[in-house]
């Protein structure tokens, strides 16, 4: 799996909009992600940014330990 290839074209912080679409997920999986500290992630103002980065090593963590990003 090509991560940098899938992430072409985002901006290297992320909204919460752009990680759901990326991992296919809802709302309350992509926030529930956030509160379970399961990636980095940073508050500016009242909105929530992903660093690009975070969200690779989240990925690569999935798909590599056998976890599921359903979890």
């Amino acid at each position: 799996m090509n991560i940098d290839h899938m992430l072409e074209g985002y901006p290297e912080l992320l909204t919460v909009k752009q990680m759901q679409e990326i991992l296919c997920v809802g709302k309350n999986k992509a926030y529930g992600l956030i509160k379970q500290d399961k990636l980095i992630y940073m508050k500016i103002g009242s909105s929530i940014k992903i660093p690009k980065e975070s969200l690779k090593k989240y990925i690569l963590s999935i798909c590599y330990n056998g976890n599921k990003a359903n979890d």
